[in-house]
């Protein structure tokens, strides 16, 4: 097998390797303008036309390219290359549709959380709830539970904003398509999925703090963003732990189909690989959103800890993950200590509780 690559945008690989190291050839003296001639130009249009796909394609086993190639790469570019791969994997030379978003909103302004197992609500889990009460402005929010939450912050909550802030009992599945499901966390994946199915709205994870409206989102059918903690698949996973779409959206009907072939051996492989397998099938039933939120984890969450600087506002959340907060402040976090934390991480905290970013100090 012998391959040829002109920099992604004619990259062939055949069992015929005097014809691509003659194409290689060829191309090389048509590339360099002081050695151009007749008889090269005549035989490259021959082999790559420039305004269509190969004329000779049939005489080809596959695209290569000198690096990975996925199908977001080809989706929607107009480039000879992306036609070509198109037609081999999708069937069609055309660029493929985006999601695009609607004249009004589709998915309602509800803030869902799951939480199976008993629930003392923690101050870093109420920020939650009150970023979504205060910054997202939901008209509700709704703890879908096997328990009602416990503790002085649960308590406060429903004093302070009353039916804003409900409890739904949700039993937790025991299997799913067959299969026994032993982890709460891949429970808790597939009823999110149920309950955007039934009521939509934005389903959030505890360790989301929403930083800026969501109400732009809400225009799409569904809205998820990429997941960067997924180790080798990093960029080819989105993350589950912030999702926003109508009710009855076609890509969450797919999400909870694809659950039925549910694969307990890989952690993520339901939660983040599955969905991108989803939008890489059908792009035009899910809008990916770059900005949806910052997902911190270790290298990436320890300086955001530690000093400020970080511009947060580009994003729609923060997603802290490893380690947590409660475990890397060496003191209590509530609403005292946080006021005179100097980093990024202190910023969005007293965004959400008193309304700035600014460092508070006590008269």
């Amino acid at each position: 097998m012998c391959v040829f690559d002109e920099n992604l945008r004619m990259g062939l690989v055949s069992n015929d390797c005097e014809l691509l190291n003659s194409l290689e050839t060829w191309y090389s003296k048509c590339q360099d303008k002081s050695r151009r001639s007749a008889k090269c130009e005549r035989i490259l249009e021959e082999l790559v036309p420039t305004d269509k796909i190969p004329r000779r394609l049939d005489s080809f086993g596959a695209l290569a390219v000198e690096r990975n190639l996925f199908p977001d790469m080809i989706m929607f570019s107009t480039s000879q290359m992306a036609s070509t791969a198109r037609l081999l994997y999708y069937g069609s030379l055309k660029p493929l549709k985006i999601m695009q978003a609607g004249i009004r909103p589709v998915a309602p302004n509800l803030v869902h959380y799951v939480w199976f197992g008993h629930l003392e609500l923690s101050f870093m889990q109420m920020l939650s709830v009150l970023g979504s009460l205060r910054i997202i402005q939901a008209e509700t929010v709704y703890i879908h539970a096997d328990e009602e939450p416990a503790g002085p912050y649960w308590r406060e909550l429903k004093a302070d904003y009353g039916p804003r802030v409900r409890f739904m009992r949700t039993t937790p599945v025991d299997t799913i398509g067959g299969r026994k499901v032993e982890h709460i966390e891949h429970k808790s994946d597939y009823a999110r999925l149920l309950i955007l199915l039934k009521y939509g709205g934005i389903y959030m994870d505890f360790d989301v703090l929403p930083l800026r409206s969501f109400d732009h989102l809400r225009y799409f059918d569904a809205v998820i963003g990429r997941d960067v903690a997924s180790g080798i698949d990093f960029d080819r996973a989105l993350q589950n732990g912030l999702i926003v779409a109508k009710a009855d959206a076609e890509f969450i009907k797919q999400f909870r189909d694809a659950y039925q072939k549910f694969n307990a051996s890989k952690w993520n492989y339901n939660s983040c690989i599955l969905p991108y397998k989803i939008y890489e099938k059908r792009p035009d039933i899910v809008h990916i959103e770059e900005s949806l939120q910052y997902q911190g984890f270790d290298k990436f969450l320890i300086p955001h800890y530690e000093t400020a600087g970080f511009d947060w506002t580009n994003y729609y959340a923060y997603h802290y993950m490893t380690p947590e907060p409660e475990d890397f402040f060496h003191f209590v976090l509530d609403r005292k200590s946080i006021k005179t934390i100097n980093s990024t991480f202190g910023e969005i905290m007293r965004n959400i509780v008193f309304g700035s970013k600014d460092i508070v100090y006590d008269e």
